[in-house]
């Protein structure tokens, strides 16, 4: 599945990283700002599921995404050659 992060955020920060004024730290920050919103955007449509958890006030139950092995890689094919 193919899905292309269209916000204006995403847009200023790839234009960001086009910059040759861009230096490296800059660039770093920049990268790191989109990864975060590719990881939601990626993320947007798992399917939440409540768990109780204890807190400071006592037990209640939250939304958590499920944490089977390792989501990120089971859900995008990691490593996974081209075809």
């Amino acid at each position: 599945m193919v899905r292309e992060l269209q916000s204006p955020l995403s847009t200023h920060l790839l234009n960001r990283l086009r910059s040759a004024q861009t230096d490296a730290t800059a660039f770093r920050m920049l990268v790191r700002e989109l990864t975060l919103l590719l990881a939601n955007e990626a993320f947007s449509a798992s399917d939440l599921h409540m768990e109780p958890l204890l807190t400071w006030q006592g037990e209640a139950s939250y939304a958590l995404l499920r944490e089977e092995g390792d989501r990120l890689c089971d859900d995008f094919a990691c490593g996974a050659a081209d075809a």
